[in-house]
């Protein structure tokens, strides 16, 4: 338990960084913790980085409220987006477990 504690608040301060920092920073962390979580799921450190890093790191609730708003506005690019970040993160999942060690 005290693993996955650390391994969010690490996540979560960086999931702030980006947030702040960055545009588009939903869908960056989403992709990025999807290709991080390919790589440890099978790791040792499993509750660490998995469930507590990327668990915290990227955030499937502000990606929906994200598209609820672009729907309200913009039903194409709501569509787009959802299609385009779902993709893009599932496949660098697969990409992360097929590099792994």
């Amino acid at each position: 338990m005290f693993s996955v504690a650390i391994g969010a608040f690490f996540g979560a301060m960086l999931r702030f960084w980006v947030s702040e920092h960055i545009t588009k920073g939903t869908w960056l962390v989403n992709i990025v913790g999807s290709f991080l979580l390919g790589l440890v799921i099978s790791s040792p450190y499993h509750s660490l980085l998995a469930i507590g890093f990327c668990g915290s790191f990227t955030t499937f609730s502000t990606f929906s409220i994200e598209v609820v708003t672009l729907w309200q506005h913009n039903k194409k690019q709501a569509v787009r987006y959802s299609i385009v970040t779902t993709t893009l993160s599932v496949a660098a999942c697969l990409c992360g477990l097929f590099i792994k060690p």
